[in-house]
């Protein structure tokens, strides 16, 4: 059975959204799949509340760890980006 990860993967990729080795997409991605705006991801972002994001040179979110942040509700991760 495939994984919520590989689900959204899948998913993404059939929407035409960014997906970077399997493993990341940008906030355009994330938004799409919860049916929000990247300014409220932006905002969630600023709160340090929402799925964990990473940013290098760009703002990411790893697909694993949003697959884990909505299979729980959507709890709030109070925790910093991670690295």
């Amino acid at each position: 059975m495939d994984s919520l990860a590989d689900r959204l993967i899948e998913q993404l990729r059939a929407d035409g959204q960014f997906v970077a080795a399997d493993t990341f997409t940008d906030p355009k991605g994330v938004a799409h799949i919860l049916g929000r705006t990247t300014r409220t991801l932006a905002n969630w972002r600023d709160l340090n509340t929402g799925p964990q994001w990473v940013k290098t040179y760009r703002v990411l979110y790893r697909i694993d760890l949003l697959a884990d942040w909505l299979q729980s509700g959507g709890k709030t991760m109070k925790s910093p980006p991670i690295p």
